[in-house]
């Protein structure tokens, strides 16, 4: 599960005003996320200490919910706000190491940020100022023996930070998950495969399977981002619904698929050895043109 940590360092004060407003904005956004499963996320958010005795920016969060007059963000609040301490959800290894590190935000102390970024986490920031509206929060070390750490941050004051986090927590999925179709699925928001090419996958070789993956890993090292681009060598198009992507060790494969905005859709799978006269491969991608059409058509 993707966790999320309330963070409290706003690197600044602000009116209680200010502050409901931003986190009315910040539950709508966290609360469009949620509503996609493949994301797995955990809806309960990471406390450092129990709600009542957090401050944000100078005013308690007991003040900004009673002042929020929506009733459901109310409820969404109360039902998320469960798991602290910090130390219960997310793994300390050696507090004095984290203490000597000396990790601020502003003139805040950011070592809760540091264990959550330390840990995979994502941080859930009230957007409040431009100081926080970023999709990485800098957690400075006052140690020059320490790195500084760049943390996720979810603030969900624009649209693109909310599409930058998906496209995040969507690549962490998918390097978390083992070789196997199911990490597939990871690639995308939707992923849809005909039923020839799931059988063909779930029976390849390991060696083959593990193959793909590498290369696919090559790819997203790229920095090509989801849903799957044409780069004209790992991967191109080769007709005019249907990309190929090719592995090459330690045999020739070939997988023909469909990306269309946030949807991958996978065609077939073959091996280049296979392809035994010259119309052969032109055949599999007429095959896989069709394919996709159809499964456009009933998707």
């Amino acid at each position: 599960m993707n966790r999320f940590y309330l963070n409290e360092c706003l690197d600044g004060t602000f009116s209680c005003q200010e502050l409901s407003k931003a986190f009315i904005q910040l539950v709508a956004a966290f609360v469009s996320l949620t509503k996609k499963d493949y994301l797995n996320i955990q809806k309960g958010w990471v406390l450092e200490k129990e709600a009542g005795r957090i401050v944000l920016g100078g005013v308690s969060l007991e003040s900004i919910i009673k002042s929020i007059p929506d009733r459901e963000t109310k409820r969404i609040f109360f039902s998320y706000t469960l798991n602290y301490p910090i130390g219960d959800i997310f793994r300390i290894h050696d507090d004095d190491t984290l203490l000597k590190a000396g990790y601020t935000f502003g003139h805040d102390d950011a070592t809760n940020m540091a264990i959550v970024g330390i840990n995979g986490g994502t941080l859930l920031t009230l957007p409040v100022s431009d100081a926080v509206k970023k999709d990485d929060l800098t957690i400075k070390s006052a140690d020059s023996g320490f790195e500084d750490i760049n943390v996720p941050n979810f603030h969900g004051g624009t649209q693109s930070n909310v599409d930058i986090t998906e496209k995040r927590l969507l690549r962490k999925n998918y390097r978390e998950e083992p070789a196997g179709i199911d990490k597939l699925s990871y690639l995308a928001p939707r992923v849809v495969m005909c039923e020839s090419f799931r059988k063909r996958f779930k029976t390849a070789p390991s060696e083959h399977i593990q193959s793909i993956f590498d290369r696919l890993d090559e790819v997203l090292a790229n920095n090509m981002l989801q849903p799957l681009q044409c780069n004209g060598t790992m991967i191109s198009h080769v007709s005019e619904h249907v990309s190929e992507l090719r592995i090459v060790n330690p045999v020739d494969i070939r997988i023909y698929f469909h990306e269309d905005k946030d949807t991958i859709y996978f065609a077939k799978m073959a091996l280049k050895s296979e392809y035994a006269n010259s119309n052969a491969q032109t055949e599999d991608i007429k095959e896989s043109e069709n394919i996709i059409r159809q499964l456009m058509c009933e998707s």
